[in-house]
């Protein structure tokens, strides 16, 4: 008789079964700030651009400081969320300590009760706004509105390559009102300052 054929290949083994895929962690949320009936909440958010350690800001009401940095992360988002009492006159001052404000979409934005009050990144050197039940109303740093019995006065700033040479001075007789620059060198910058007169 013939010889019985050689045996076929071995069975394939059965494909492991793959392991479930891990939910992915979720990312933690900084709490927010939950205000009395009787506060006003604010969110005041400082997006930067590479250069955040020329940013400083500060909320004080009165005498008192409510929070102050003297520097930021650079590309960097931060929040600041804070309740005020709505009778009460705060002021929020931010600095740029080169005076070029914020590159690259960087911005800073105050909102006071969902409302807007501020959001710009070309502020120069700085500006303040004004929070809560202020005697002059709010403010808006170099962009605010002028109240009615006031004009405003626009100056247009473009600095070549030696910004630091350069500064501008608004004077009401010997006393200066507003002052900006030096601004950085090897940076293009063109600035629209307003000032109520």
């Amino acid at each position: 008789p013939p010889p019985p054929p050689p045996p076929g290949p071995p069975a394939p083994s059965p494909a492991p079964t793959p392991a479930p895929t891990p939910a992915p962690t979720p990312v933690p949320t900084s709490p927010s700030t939950s205000c009395s009936p009787t506060q006003t909440p604010v969110k005041i958010t400082v997006s930067t651009d590479p250069w955040g350690e020329e940013v400083s800001t500060q909320l004080v009401q009165g005498s008192t400081t409510i929070f102050s940095y003297a520097s930021y992360p650079s590309d960097s988002v931060v929040v600041h969320d804070e309740c005020i009492d709505p009778n009460l006159c705060y002021d929020f001052t931010f600095a740029d300590s080169l005076c070029d404000g914020l590159w690259f979409g960087g911005y800073i934005k105050v909102e006071e009760g969902g409302v807007v009050k501020y959001n710009n990144g070309d502020y120069g050197c700085g500006g303040t706004v004004q929070l809560g039940t202020c005697g002059g109303g709010g403010g808006g740093g170099d962009n605010g509105d002028c109240a009615d019995d006031k004009d405003n006065l626009e100056i247009t700033i473009t600095t070549d390559d030696y910004g630091a040479e350069s500064t501008v001075q608004v004077l009401r007789g010997t006393n200066v009102i507003r002052e900006w620059g030096p601004w950085a060198n090897f940076r293009t910058i063109v600035r629209n300052k307003q000032l109520c007169i």
